[in-house]
């Protein structure tokens, strides 16, 4: 705690350890959320660069990690942009998107080679 209160000083209080009344906090999947929720799906994109978490198997953590994917893939699938379903797609939170797949299928055709590559590695992770 020591190492945690000389890095965040007077956030962290004592006895018990807590953090400070009226602390106002961010996160990275905070910051994902509220642009998703203003409809920047883009930006939200953009800054959802890596699974929350990765590492943890704490079930809570898990959940969270799951919520976030479903709501960045469903917003990226309502947006009808073929470029950011291609994005999300090739993420590893997006890789194993198979409405997704679908839904780009939908947008360029059976034929068109980004469609064609994504269902060439979707495929492989079932």
């Amino acid at each position: 705690m020591f190492r945690v209160r000389s890095i965040l000083g007077d956030a962290v209080e004592s006895n018990p350890y807590r953090l400070a009344a009226g602390l106002a906090g961010r996160s990275d999947s905070g910051r994902v959320l509220g642009l998703l929720r203003k409809g920047q799906v883009a930006e939200a994109l953009e800054a959802y660069t890596a699974p929350l978490l990765s590492r943890s198997g704490v079930l809570a953590v898990q959940l969270l990690r799951d919520q976030l994917d479903l709501a960045v893939g469903a917003a990226v699938r309502a947006s009808g942009d073929a470029q950011l379903l291609v994005r999300w797609l090739s993420t590893d939170m997006g890789a194993a998107d198979f409405e997704g797949v679908d839904a780009l299928r939908r947008l360029v055709g059976r034929g068109d080679p980004r469609y064609l590559s994504l269902l060439v590695s979707s495929s492989r992770q079932t």
